[in-house]
């Protein structure tokens, strides 16, 4: 599934999808057939030296648990959605990184891609270990990211502008703070981290549509 909108949006908007892509590239210092063959629904052993399958329910599935209680490496990097449960997060020894679309503590929760840009005008992402609570874990690195001034499309609706964000900016927003908690760490054991605050900052949730607008609107500022 996660597939389907790229691809779909790309076959729709070629121009617009290029420029889009051409921008991130630039902005982000991503070579551009790196996000071209990110679209490119390959099995997962292209990019890894060994993989293992487990059919799960859902999160909470015992199978997972176990999974995860039985694993000698105790890093995992969730790239999943939704919350992971605490029965996962407590197991001795573990740690769950997870990069968030928003500089923490001060924008957690959800829509952040589009709430970093209406509040600063730019993007942002952290690395992080999860935690029990909403993007509350200790902070490995949080970065504001260049200004982006993607092309509007007229004859395209809030909800493509609204997939266009999700499918060709939010996973390259992730990467590039992945890519430099890489660059900076050997390995991903122990990494240092900075306990937050709860109460600093402030938790967004799925934004109404008159502010998505306006978000969108200003990350597709250029006619």
């Amino acid at each position: 599934q996660i597939f389907h909108w790229p691809l779909i949006l790309q076959k729709r908007f070629p121009i617009a999808a290029i420029e889009i892509i051409e921008q991130v590239g630039e902005r982000f210092d991503i070579a551009e057939a790196t996000i071209q063959q990110a679209q490119q629904n390959k099995p997962l052993i292209e990019y890894s030296d060994q993989v293992e399958t487990l059919l799960v329910r859902n999160l909470h599935d015992e199978s997972l648990l176990e999974c995860v209680r039985n694993e000698e490496d105790k890093e995992f990097l969730f790239t999943g959605g939704g919350i992971v449960p605490s029965s996962l997060l407590s197991v001795t020894g573990s740690k769950f990184i997870h990069i968030h679309p928003g500089y923490l503590p001060d924008v957690r929760g959800a829509d952040c891609l589009l709430y970093s840009i209406l509040a600063n005008g730019r993007p942002s992402a952290s690395a992080f270990y999860m935690a029990p609570g909403i993007d509350t874990g200790d902070i490995l690195l949080a970065q504001w990211l260049p200004e982006l001034e993607l092309p509007a499309i007229a004859e395209a609706d809030l909800a493509t502008h609204y997939r266009l964000a999700y499918s060709l900016v939010d996973p390259w927003v992730r990467a590039v703070v992945l890519r430099e908690l890489l660059n900076q760490h050997s390995a991903f054991a122990a990494l240092p981290g900075l306990p937050q605050n709860e109460a600093d900052g402030t938790t967004y949730h799925f934004m109404h549509d008159k502010l998505r607008r306006m978000a969108l609107d200003r990350l597709f500022s250029r006619s």
